[in-house]
């Protein structure tokens, strides 16, 4: 028989073990994870792959939309909402619950009795078997969409850099060998001497796991600096934080003031707010107003290492909708720094990537396997360089 996983969110600790009793009272559920922040649960979701997620809706208005729609964008999971009439949110959150990718809801009664704890685990054991597909839903006009892979979306009203362009030289597809291949193509080879002190990294939707992916293998030794945005709803800066630290051998910091760098450390954007570099060896949250919508913005972070680090930079754009991060990335590579965007076939969402080849911003176009060996060719050494100044 399989062991179905499952977590729990739910707005007291007394809620969630009781939820916990009545589904391990039979021996085919574990409850993996209990959460009473839905900050958490993306988290739980990546960390753990719970066949079903059973969440209260008295979360839905602090945080619980968001994290549904994180969770179907990022790890397709199976939602079952927990209700008690007693402190059911309005039915448009409800509403609005399912049509971001919960499957089904359910009413806890006053008095909880063996009948109803057998018709929960049955409802659970059903759940878990449904087949879940990511679900993006549009934040600016509220369309969802369900795709396997999701179409390319790469306009806002921005320019393509028509004058840039020509000032660029083409980008190219580039083969990493893998670790006991032996020694890059010269494509690459010749671009290692950069003295690389930070890498500029840019996600949207399908990002966490990725990011995970790529600064798995980066041992303690590495030289260089990490300054990461990836959209992310208010609220979840510091639980992705924390996602990240337990898969990485780095550091990783949220930035809520201003601060100095070190080498081998990760940074990322605070809650509702810009990343920038206002000089070489400092990152500092920015409280200016969206760029295309977005606060943190790509865009905002690529630019501001463009001016402050020169050639002594990598950007990185990866997954998403849009085209946040273009021009910045664009900026980098004409100041000398070396850029980066995912190859098509292994995205999420092929727009921020997208415009990043197709306008010449990127250099390189590479899986995430071959982003992780890149930044350590270039960044590796067993005497690490300061990560901050010259």
């Amino acid at each position: 028989m399989k062991l179905l996983l499952v977590a729990i969110a739910a707005e007291s600790a007394q809620r969630s073990h009781e939820l916990r009793r009545l589904l391990e009272a039979d021996s085919d559920i574990k409850v993996v994870a209990e959460l009473r922040d839905p900050h958490q649960a993306l988290g739980a979701v990546l960390q753990h792959s719970p066949d079903l997620l059973l969440l209260s809706s008295a979360l839905l208005n602090s945080g619980g939309l968001d994290a549904i729609e994180l969770i179907m964008a990022e790890r397709p999971t199976g939602i079952l909402l927990i209700e008690e009439r007693s402190i059911t949110p309005d039915e448009q959150s409800v509403q609005r619950a399912i049509r971001r990718g919960v499957l089904q809801r359910e009413f806890l009664p006053t008095r909880i009795d063996a009948e109803f704890a057998g018709h929960l685990r049955t409802v659970v054991r059903r759940l878990a078997r449904v087949r879940v597909v990511r679900h993006i839903l549009g934040r600016t006009n509220g369309a969802g969409q369900t795709p396997h892979r999701v179409p390319s979306e790469v306009s806002d009203g921005r320019g393509r850099f028509p004058d840039s362009v020509a000032l660029t030289p083409i980008p190219r597809r580039v083969e990493l060998p893998t670790a006991t291949a032996g020694k890059p193509r010269a494509e690459v080879a010749r671009r290692t001497g950069q003295q690389i002190a930070l890498v500029a990294i840019g996600a949207s939707i399908g990002g966490p796991n990725i990011l995970a992916d790529i600064l798995r293998p980066l041992s303690p030794a590495f030289t260089a600096a990490i300054a990461i945005v990836q959209h992310l709803p208010s609220g979840f800066a510091r639980p992705f934080a924390d996602y990240l630290n337990s898969h990485t051998n780095l550091p990783v910091h949220v930035v809520d003031q201003s601060q100095p760098v070190r080498p081998g450390c990760v940074y990322l954007a605070a809650d509702d707010g810009h990343l920038i570099s206002p000089r070489r060896g400092v990152l500092a949250p920015d409280a200016g107003p969206p760029i295309c919508g977005h606060r943190p913005s790509v865009d905002r972070l690529f630019l501001s290492v463009a001016k402050s680090y020169g050639e002594s930079a990598i950007g990185v754009i990866l997954t998403g909708l849009g085209n946040d991060g273009s021009e910045g990335l664009m900026a980098m590579r004409q100041g000398g720094a070396v850029t980066i965007a995912q190859d098509a076939e292994t995205t999420t969402v092929d727009g921020m990537p997208r415009v990043a080849r197709e306008s010449g911003a990127a250099e390189y176009w590479l899986t995430p396997t071959e982003i992780s060996e890149a930044l350590l060719l270039f960044c590796s050494s067993a005497v690490p360089r300061s990560g901050g100044s010259r």
